[in-house]
């Protein structure tokens, strides 16, 4: 959770630091939670320097009652009305883009997160290489997005293209689009 308290996304919808801070736990629980009933999940030791959450083509999608599932409800009550039409906002534009730019079969990295204290470090390429080696061998692509810019050149430097920026109508967050094709 550390690691997105200033996530551009999370920023947008909560922009009160402090109630960020109190209220972002119940996302990430959920998240986690889809993590480890929908998707696959690894950790970066036991000391959890990071994670990384990705769904396979035969995952399928996020929906609304996989999310309900997994403390959905819970996520509604605690970040109330506001935040939530603000988050909504924020991610409207995901599976469009996702579904524009990613080809088809691909894995989805749907979160990769490493601790602030950890950062700088390489925790995210022990993370995420593993898997991209896997995907390698079946010839299979990866996509993600992220809102931060910072993160674009790290997930260049790990072999992701750059695919699309845009700007996310009615706010003030760009959200960019990559993908890593399949080494030969």
């Amino acid at each position: 959770m550390n690691a997105f308290v200033d996530y551009p996304l999370h920023v947008w919808t909560i922009p009160d630091g402090e109630e960020r801070r109190k209220k972002l736990h119940t996302h990430f629980s959920m998240v986690l939670r889809y993590g480890l009933k929908f998707a696959d999940m690894y950790a970066s030791s036991e000391s959890i320097e990071g994670f990384v959450i990705y769904m396979h083509p035969e995952s399928g999608p996020v929906t609304t009652w996989r999310l309900v599932q997994c403390g959905g409800f819970g996520f509604l009550r605690v970040y109330g009305s506001t935040a939530i039409k603000r988050y909504n906002q924020a991610i409207a534009p995901i599976e469009t883009l996702r579904g524009k730019n990613a080809p088809s079969p691909h894995v989805y990295v749907l979160l990769l997160a490493v601790d602030p204290r950890a950062q700088g470090k390489g925790w995210a390429r022990k993370l995420i290489t593993p898997m991209l080696d896997r995907l390698d061998k079946n010839a299979i692509a990866c996509y993600l997005e992220t809102y931060k810019a910072k993160n674009e050149a790290i997930y260049n430097h790990l072999g992701f293209e750059t695919i699309e920026k845009c700007t996310v109508p009615g706010t003030d967050l760009t959200l960019i689009s990559l993908l890593r094709r399949p080494l030969a």
